[in-house]
């Protein structure tokens, strides 16, 4: 059973993981991406693109997972804890191979005159630099090395002249086929290094790749031309949807359609069809079977919680779900209850959220009694900044209208107007779900019915 474990400070960083892993919220991730790590090592001769996409929204923990399964592969060694675990979630090709990891690529560092394969070629230049200071090397791997990195090298500085058009005939043919021979140069320089490395395989991680909105898809395409090599595998975190509203919108650019949004003509195409070109892009990128969903803090809601006590001890709590309304009730007294068979709405159903309350509850002074004078002070600080959460950042899931009521609440005073307000807001939040639950279901009605009726005609 996993066991979701705070510690303090943990939600503004990133948490690679050493050990624990078959208790991990993150174990099924971790065994599916090791996996399909195992498989493409198994492959490793493929000129096709080997990629395992980290899949999520933001606050979900895609970078803290794939940090953490980069780490396992970089510490699987004989008899080493990796080892044993890579070895039985049945990935012995995996555990038997050397593996060089690259230092994550942040995108941040994207822009018009550093691109991915410039960034990615600079982090293996800085791993020889190091493994050269480090430790005597042969010089004929060195050499060998250095050759394949001044191909690439000037190949990238050949293809960063982008007014092609006001070129010479040969001076673009030249262009052109640097293009063609860059992946087979990359191919030679992923092949010295390992050898240089002493590695088998190379791992390339990249964070949050659909972040840079201006360069994002012209990175994928940088990945899906150049890094399709055999020994690479590209890890990649991102959100799919934010991924498909970019290479939409350079779809979009690179048509320049002036009926975007209307009924397709001859000339374009529309939204829709774009939409539709999109998916299959990134389904192609991106395959689904090579895809590491991140669980939803939901799917959480009955693994134990463990967090660090003020006294330097670790308290257990019996759920997530339980675990985090005691917090609530523990350091202000206010009490929320859980549904049957649901989790109440004040939990948040992201990680990074979920870390975020629960970090403001562990840093308020624990009220054991409420009549206890000595607490009144501590008791009414402990009010106001669940207060503030509540109003700055708990109803920011709402649409701007049921916010604004929300704000209307704190004017009222307990009591019988208080609970009217109450009382409104939720009828007025069930009639609009009743009325959507209403649509939904009379179109599964037509839709029954027409099926039925075709039915009916097929036999007669």
């Amino acid at each position: 059973m996993p066991i979701l474990r705070y510690k303090f400070g943990q939600e503004r960083e990133i948490v690679k993981e050493n050990a624990g892993f078959d208790d991990s919220i993150f174990r099924d991730q971790y065994v599916q991406a090791l996996r399909l790590t195992n498989a493409f090592v198994r492959d490793k001769e493929s000129q096709t693109l080997k990629c395992v996409a980290f899949c999520g929204d933001r606050g979900e923990g895609k970078t803290s997972c794939m940090t953490t399964t980069q780490g396992i592969i970089e510490q699987v060694k004989e008899k080493s804890d990796a080892y044993s675990y890579v070895d039985k979630i049945g990935c012995k090709d995996l555990a038997n191979t050397k593996c060089s990891v690259v230092e994550v690529t942040d995108p941040s560092f994207f822009d018009d005159s550093h691109n991915i394969l410039q960034i990615t070629i600079g982090k293996l230049y800085n791993s020889y630099r190091r493994k050269q200071e480090e430790c005597k090397v042969d010089y004929g791997k060195k050499n060998k090395l250095l050759e394949a990195f001044s191909r690439v090298n000037a190949s990238l500085l050949t293809l960063q002249k982008d007014d092609i058009d006001s070129m010479n005939d040969l001076h673009r043919l030249a262009v052109l086929a640097t293009g063609i021979t860059l992946r087979d140069q990359i191919t030679e320089l992923v092949k010295e290094y390992l050898n240089f490395m002493g590695a088998d395989i190379l791992i390339v991680p990249i964070d949050d790749i659909d972040l840079n909105i201006a360069h994002a898809y012209r990175m994928c395409e940088q990945i899906r031309k150049y890094l399709c090599v055999p020994q690479c595998v590209v890890f990649l975190s991102l959100k799919i949807e934010q991924l498909q509203y970019v290479v939409e919108n350079a779809f979009a650019a690179t048509i320049k359609n002036p009926n975007i949004g209307k009924a397709s003509d001859s000339n374009g195409f529309n939204s829709d069809e774009i939409a539709e070109m999109a998916k299959k892009y990134i389904n192609k990128l991106v395959p689904v079977n090579s895809r590491v969903e991140m669980p939803k803090a939901y799917s959480l809601a009955e693994v134990k919680l463990e967090l660090p006590t003020s006294n330097g001890g670790i308290m257990t709590m019996e759920s997530m779900k339980k675990g985090v309304l005691e917090l609530i009730y523990n350091r202000t007294r206010y009490l929320f209850y859980n549904p049957a068979d649901s989790i109440s709405p004040i939990v948040p159903n992201n990680l990074r959220d979920l870390f975020n309350l629960i970090a403001l509850l562990a840093a308020m002074e624990e009220i054991p009694d409420s009549r206890e004078p000595t607490k009144k002070h501590a008791l009414e600080t402990n009010k106001n900044m669940f207060k503030l959460y509540l109003f700055t950042v708990w109803k920011k899931r709402f649409d701007i209208n049921t916010q604004n009521k929300l704000d209307s609440l704190v004017t009222f005073d307990y009591g019988t107007s208080f609970n009217k307000e109450v009382i409104a807001i939720l009828s007025k939040r069930f009639e609009e779900q009743l009325k959507k639950d209403y649509h939904e279901q009379t179109e599964d009605d037509y839709q029954i019915r027409d099926t039925e009726a075709n039915i009916s005609d097929s036999k007669s």
